[in-house]
């Protein structure tokens, strides 16, 4: 399975979804406040904010943007592989599959570009 971003542009960028919940968590790990997802479109209800679903919600520019950032420190941190590593620890241990791509950097800096650029949502 994989989750699909979508921008207003109609630029898109893909994750498998263990890939996406990593990445989530090191933003997380290196600053990122996350601010919570806005709903999808004609969503009835409650809503969480939940980054993890892939129902159309938006991440806001500005969400985006500090995401994007959290992961620029990551990939700039000589530590970032023991960090990388210690997250695949905790992912395991919650019985998730995960394994430390240490070659990442092309791959995430492609996202981050992408982050940049304005809101997406999340399918």
């Amino acid at each position: 399975m994989s989750i699909e971003l979508k921008n207003s542009e109609g630029l898109e960028f893909d994750f498998s979804n263990i890939g996406w919940a990593f990445y989530l968590n090191i933003a997380i790990e290196y600053g990122w406040k996350e601010k919570g997802t806005l709903p999808p479109e004609g969503w009835k209800g409650e809503w969480k904010g939940a980054y993890d679903m892939s129902e159309g919600q938006l991440v806001s520019e500005a969400d985006a943007k500090n995401m994007a950032s959290a992961l620029e420190t990551y990939l700039v941190d000589p530590n970032k592989i023991n960090v990388a590593k210690a997250m695949a620890k905790e992912f395991k241990k919650a019985g998730i599959p995960m394994e430390v791509d240490e070659n990442d950097k092309e791959f995430l800096s492609e996202y981050i570009t992408f982050a940049k650029k304005s809101e997406f949502r999340i399918w």
